[in-house]
């Protein structure tokens, strides 16, 4: 069986008071939660064409103070959360 998976969006200010968004994606088992700036948001509609196979992922966003890159295939959408696209501390694939 495939967990539900929810994604919200809550605009509101980071700790420097700067405006932006945070994206929550979450699950039964597990929450991650994104802080975009208003450009940030902007670009992701581009992860569509962020091929990992190509190493082409873009970085979006902070989670837990760390980058966050992101990239697509045909099947599925992977989140990865560290200082680069290489060598993350989280991980998620979206299906």
């Amino acid at each position: 069986m495939k967990p539900e998976i929810n994604f919200s969006l809550t605009s509101e200010s980071d700790a420097t008071e700067s405006p932006g968004t945070f994206l929550t994606i979450q699950t039964s088992m597990c929450e991650l939660n994104v802080w975009m700036t208003r450009e940030d948001l902007q670009m992701l509609p581009s992860v569509r064409e962020a091929r990992w196979d190509n190493r082409s992922s873009i970085k979006i966003g902070t989670s837990a103070g760390a980058p966050v890159f992101w990239s697509c295939d045909d099947q599925a959408l992977a989140v990865l959360v560290g200082t680069d696209d290489e060598t993350w501390e989280y991980w998620s694939v979206v299906a």
